[in-house]
């Protein structure tokens, strides 16, 4: 199975989800707690991105103005994107989701993951599976 026919399945079956979650808590706890939780989750999830968004904004001017390849800075902003457009979904999978993408340390673990699947990325080279040929060309008149 491709990556893309994955992440059309998780963004079906996200919404399914989350309305059986929201349900079965609504039958348990009451609408009106829910809703209460919700709102707290997305208010302390905004903030939450917020603070997390300025931080990762600060380590990449420093990266830029020390003259680093700021791939790293780049790759965890948008890991916090996708946690704030999961915080935009309603629903608590989503928001735990989010978690996950926003709190630094999941978030440092997801890097740290993607660096041992032999990304090079971060080190400023070519992977190893790279396929560019070296050579030279002369323009033909």
């Amino acid at each position: 199975m491709t990556h893309s026919k994955l992440v059309l399945i998780v963004l079906l079956a996200l919404p399914v989800v989350e309305l059986y979650v929201l349900v079965r808590l609504g039958a348990v706890m009451g609408f009106w707690m829910v809703l209460t939780l919700l709102l707290v989750a997305a208010i302390l999830g905004a903030r939450l991105l917020q603070s997390q968004s300025w931080s990762i904004w600060n380590r990449l001017q420093q990266s830029l103005a020390l003259g680093e390849h700021p791939a790293r800075e780049l790759l965890e902003g948008a890991i916090v994107m996708a946690g704030g457009l999961l915080l935009i979904v309603p629903g608590f999978v989503s928001d735990l989701l989010s978690l996950f993408c926003l709190l630094p340390a999941p978030r440092r673990w997801l890097l740290r993951h993607l660096e041992q699947r032999g990304s090079n990325l971060f080190r400023g080279k070519p992977s190893a599976d790279s396929r560019t040929i070296e050579g030279q060309y002369r323009r033909e008149p």
